[in-house]
């Protein structure tokens, strides 16, 4: 089993009221909702570290 640890997150309370919003529609929770998004987000950044540089990006 990974190890897990905990913190706090502060952020907007409107950003929180959309993602329980979020959660209660679609029957998860909140934490559950940022981890997905923060793997995602984490997915992302790996992909475009391995990504070929196109000569047009370096103009």
């Amino acid at each position: 089993m990974k190890r897990k640890e905990k913190f706090q997150l502060w952020m907007p309370s409107e950003v929180l009221w959309k993602l329980r919003a979020i959660a209660e529609e679609e029957g998860r929770t909140v934490s559950d909702l940022i981890k997905e998004a923060v793997a995602e987000w984490l997915d992302k950044k790996e992909k475009e570290k391995s990504r070929p540089i196109k000569l047009e990006e370096l103009k």
